[in-house]
């Protein structure tokens, strides 16, 4: 299932430079548990914010929303294992690799000056398959 934090449920459209964080999770992964009231939290604070729209895509929907997702940065999107957190700024993507607190996701969503929050940074040409190692 797809959910988007705005008013538009279900859509996968980037206009502009806004910042796309995607959960991929599968509902049987421990891991994925964990990071639920984390991920509901982040998404309470990204709320306000018009340039980032989070977004939750589960396992049995991967194929198609994943497409989608390859649609907007033109690159795929990798998934090894769950759960995957990914940012897509226009054709950047990027994979999250740091802690799961709600503080060390959103300096990752919103780096300030100074700030190096762990990620692997995907660029340049079409269908790339790099992924963060864990």
């Amino acid at each position: 299932m797809v959910r988007d934090t705005h008013k538009r449920k279900g859509t996968l459209v980037n206009k502009g430079k806004k910042t796309i964080v995607c959960k991929i999770y599968a509902n049987w992964c421990g891991h994925c548990q964990t990071l639920k009231p984390v991920w509901a939290e982040l998404k309470n604070l990204m709320h306000a914010d018009k340039n980032v729209t989070m977004i939750e895509i589960e396992e049995s929907e991967m194929k198609d929303k994943i497409g989608k997702l390859r649609n907007i940065c033109k690159k795929n999107i990798d998934v090894n294992g769950f759960p995957t957190i990914v940012k897509i700024c226009g054709k950047k993507v990027d994979y999250y690799q740091g802690e799961r607190s709600v503080d060390a996701m959103r300096a990752w969503i919103m780096p300030t000056k100074g700030s190096h929050a762990p990620s692997k940074t995907i660029q340049g040409g079409r269908n790339k398959t790099q992924r963060r190692r864990n």
